[in-house]
C-alpha cells in the first residue's frame, strides 16, 4: 500500500530534477545521495517550497500538483524539519510548540502533548528560548513543532547535518523512537549511509537529479542493479528476533527471519525484534567451517553475485538461506579461493551492529 505518488520535474540553470517515485503509507523513506544530487530540492518540491515545479503529486487521493493545481505549502498536510531547526527566536519552546499546534487542521487526529514531550524528552525545556538550547535540543523541539501540526507526512531535511558526532548519537535514538512509536510516514534526507541503515525502511537513491533506484532497504543495499552495492558503501541489513541471553558474556542470540543464528554484543529482551547491520568489510570468507576461531558468527552460504571490483578489492553477494549479506575481500583472496557463482562458502562475521525495533 502507498500513501501517494510523485512525478516531479524542475529545470534550473545547469540542473534538471526529474524524479518519479511512490510515497510509503508508513515507515521511513530515505532520500540518499551525494551533495548536489537533488535530495533537498526534491523534498522542497514535495513540500510546495519551490516555484515552477511541473508534474503530478497525489497524496491520499488528493491532488497537490498537476497541470491545473498547485497547493501552497500551508495547504499540504506536511511537517517540515529543516537542517538547522529554524525555531522562532522570539518565542519560548512552549511558544514554538503552540505555533505548530495552531496549524493543525480542524477535525485532525492530534498527538497528545504530554506523550510527545516524553517521546522527545523536551518537557524540561518548555520555558527556555532557542538561544538557550544546544543543537540537539533545538532539533528535538523542531521535530515536536512539526508533529504538532498533525501532518500526513513528516519531512526531515538532513536534521543531523549541523550537529557534531556526539550530538548526532544523542538525537538518533529519539528519531528511532519516533519511527517505532508513530504511524506517520517520514521522508528522511541524508548523505550519511549510517543514518539510513538505522532509520529507514525503504530508500530512494538520487544521482544528478534523477531517482537512480527505489526499493526497500534490504534490496537497495544488496541488489546488483543498485548504485549502493559498491565497494565504498557496502553493507547489508537483516531482520531478526532475540531468542537467548548469555548474561555472563553480555551477548544476545538473534534468529533471523530465515533461520540463521547470530550472536551479538549486549543484552536485549528475549522476543525483541532487532535489525542487524552487517558491513561487508566485517565479513570474511572460508572454504571450510572453522572449529577453533574467535569469530562467533560462521554461517554457510553460496556466492550469488559479483557486485563490484575496485582498487584490488571485490564485493560479493552471499546468499545464506535467503539472508543476503555482502563480503568485501581482496582480489588475491578471491582468486585464491577460486570463487565462482553458486560455490559453497562460509561467511565469518567479525562484527554486527544492532538497531532495536
Amino acid at each position: 500500500m502507498t500513501l501517494g505518488f510523485c512525478s516531479i520535474r524542475l529545470q534550473r540553470a545547469g540542473f534538471l530534477l526529474q524524479a518519479e517515485f511512490s510515497l510509503p503509507e508508513k515507515g521511513v523513506l530515505g532520500i540518499f545521495g551525494h551533495s548536489g544530487s537533488g535530495k533537498t530540492t526534491l523534498l522542497r518540491c514535495l513540500a510546495g517550497l519551490e516555484q515552477n515545479v511541473q508534474g503530478r503529486i497525489e497524496v491520499q487521493g488528493k491532488t497537490w500538483l498537476d497541470e491545473n493545481t498547485c497547493l501552497s505549502s500551508q495547504q499540504r498536510a506536511i511537517g517540515y524539519v529543516f537542517q538547522e531547526g529554524r525555531l522562532f527566536p522570539h518565542l519560548s519552546v512552549s511558544g514554538n510548540l503552540d505555533y505548530g499546534a495552531s496549524r493543525t487542521p480542524k477535525n485532525s487526529d492530534t498527538i497528545k502533548r504530554e506523550y510527545l514531550y516524553q517521546l522527545l524528552n523536551i518537557a524540561h525545556l518548555l520555558k527556555r528560548y532557542p538561544q538557550q538550547l544546544y543543537g540537539g535540543e533545538k532539533q528535538r523541539v523542531a521535530i515536536g513543532r512539526a508533529l504538532l501540526t498533525s501532518p500526513q507526512m513528516l519531512l526531515l531535511d538532513e536534521p543531523l547535518a549541523s550537529l557534531d558526532e556526539s550530538r548526532k548519537q544523542e538525537i538518533l535514538p529519539y528519531l528511532e523512537t519516533l519511527h517505532e512509536e508513530l504511524s506517520i510516514p517520514m521522508l528522511y534526507v541524508s548523505h550519511n549511509l549510517d543514518e539510513m541503515l538505522r532509520l529507514c525502511d525503504s530508500m530512494l537513491v538520487m544521482v544528478q537529479g534523477q531517482v537512480e533506484y527505489q526499493g526497500d532497504l534490504h534490496e537497495v543495499l544488496v541488489s546488483p542493479r543498485s548504485p549502493l552495492a559498491k565497494v565504498e558503501l557496502a553493507a547489508a541489513v537483516l531482520e531478526g528476533t532475540v531468542s537467548k541471553q548469555e548474561k555472563n558474556f553480555v551477548i544476545s542470540t538473534v534468529h533471523t527471519v530465515n533461520g540463521n543464528v547470530f550472536q551479538v554484543p549486549g543484552l536485549m529482551p528475549i522476543g525483541k525484534h532487532v535489525r542487524l547491520i552487517v558491513f561487508a568489510s566485517d565479513v570474511s570468507l572460508s572454504e571450510h567451517r572453522a572449529t577453533q576461531s574467535s569469530i562467533l558468527n560462521i554461517i554457510e552460504g553460496r556466492v550469488s553475485a559479483v557486485l563490484d571490483k575496485k582498487d584490488g578489492r571485490v564485493l560479493l553477494q552471499i546468499n545464506c538461506n535467503n539472508d543476503i549479506v555482502l563480503s568485501l575481500i581482496s582480489v588475491k583472496s578471491f582468486e585464491r579461493l577460486a570463487l565462482v557463482l553458486n560455490k559453497k562458502i562460509y561467511i565469518q562475521v567479525k562484527a554486527v551492529v544492532t538497531k532495536k525495533q
